[in-house]
C-alpha cells in the first residue's frame, strides 16, 4: 500500500482511497462550476421557492434522484443501463435520454482529466432522433420564393445562402451592417457558439440581399429583416 501511494504521488495521481471517496455529488458540483466558468448555454438558472438561484442542466434532477450519494466507482456501465431503462419506463424518449447522458459522460471526462478517476465507464447511448428537415436544391428554393411576398425574399435568401440560424438572423440590427450593405458583423452575444461572425454578402446568392439592404431606410437599432 505504501509503495502504491508513493507511486501515485510521484505520477501526480489521486490515491486509490481518495478515488473511492469521490461521489456523484462531487462530480456534479465540479462540472457545474466548469460550466459556469465557461459560460456554457447548457447551464441555466432557475429560481427556487426560497428565492435562491440554482443552476441546472438537462437531466440534472433525474441524476440527483438516481445517483444520489453513490460512489463514482459504482457508476458502472451496467448502472448507466439501469438509468436508461428507468427513464424509458418514466416516459422519456431515447433522444431525450441521450441528451441527458451527454452531461453525465462529460462529468466523468472532467473527473478523469483532473486525475480524480483512473478510468471511466463505457456509456451506452440510446439512438438519437433523425436529422430535422431536408436539403432544398436551388431550383426548388427559387420556386418557393415565388410564393412568398417580395418583402420577405431578402430574408429567406439570407437564411438559405448563409445557413444562419433563424433566431440569430432576427436579431441582426442596422449597426451591425456596413454602409454599403455588403458586410454584416454579427456579435458573439447572439451566436450559438458565442463567437462573433463576419458575413460577406457577395456572390450570386447574397448580392441581391445586399442590394435590397441598400434600398431600405436605416432606423436606429431596428432589425434589418423583421419589420
Amino acid at each position: 500500500m505504501l509503495v502504491s501511494r508513493r507511486r501515485d504521488s510521484t505520477e501526480g495521481r489521486q490515491p486509490v482511497s481518495d478515488v473511492r471517496k469521490l461521489r456523484y455529488e462531487d462530480q456534479r458540483d465540479t462540472y457545474i462550476e466548469a460550466l459556469k466558468l465557461g459560460g456554457k448555454q447548457s447551464l441555466y438558472r432557475r429560481n427556487t421557492e426560497s428565492d435562491q438561484v440554482e443552476y441546472t442542466f438537462r437531466g440534472l434532477d433525474n441524476f440527483d434522484k438516481f445517483f444520489k450519494g453513490m460512489s463514482a466507482s459504482l457508476i458502472t456501465t451496467d448502472k448507466i443501463r439501469d438509468y436508461i431503462r428507468w427513464r424509458q419506463r418514466e416516459g422519456n424518449s431515447d433522444p431525450t435520454i441521450r441528451r441527458q447522458l451527454v452531461h453525465l459522460r462529460a462529468m466523468f471526462k472532467l473527473a478523469h482529466k483532473e486525475q480524480k478517476l483512473f478510468t471511466m465507464p463505457y456509456f451506452p447511448m440510446p439512438k438519437d432522433s433523425e436529422a430535422a428537415g431536408q436539403y432544398i436544391d436551388p431550383a426548388k428554393f427559387a420556386e418557393l420564393l415565388e410564393h412568398l411576398p417580395a418583402n420577405l425574399h431578402a430574408f429567406f435568401k439570407f437564411l438559405y445562402h448563409t445557413g444562419c440560424r433563424l433566431g440569430a438572423a432576427k436579431q441582426i440590427t442596422w449597426p451591425m451592417v456596413s454602409k454599403d450593405g455588403t458586410v454584416i458583423e454579427v456579435p458573439a452575444g447572439i451566436m450559438k457558439a458565442h463567437r462573433p461572425l463576419t458575413i460577406v454578402l457577395a456572390g450570386h446568392g447574397l448580392e441581391p440581399v445586399a442590394a435590397e439592404l441598400r434600398k431600405l431606410f436605416r432606423r436606429n437599432d431596428d432589425a434589418i429583416f423583421i419589420r
